[in-house]
């Protein structure tokens, strides 16, 4: 499934990492945290001349470790990677 994943990504031309947090349940712990990763990949893609564009897909789990346990195998069903 792993392999399927990165073949399509790869041949978008980009590269997908997957990011769970409470953002819904701790904002003022996590925001920062997400905005400083958020322009750490818009300045890795300014950077990115023919290199292939790294897109973070996130979901935010609300503080339930059961949604952040099944988001990962959500993901691969929907091929949102």
């Amino acid at each position: 499934m792993l392999g399927s994943m990165a073949h399509s990504a790869m041949a978008q031309g980009e590269i997908k990492i997957g990011e769970i947090n409470s953002y819904s349940l701790l904002p003022a712990f996590t925001e920062p945290y997400r905005k400083g990763w958020q322009l750490a990949v818009e300045e890795i893609n300014a950077g990115a001349h023919q290199r292939k564009k790294l897109v973070v897909v996130y979901k935010d789990d609300g503080g339930k470790p059961a949604d952040a346990q099944t988001a990962p195998t959500n993901w691969c069903r929907a091929r949102t990677w």
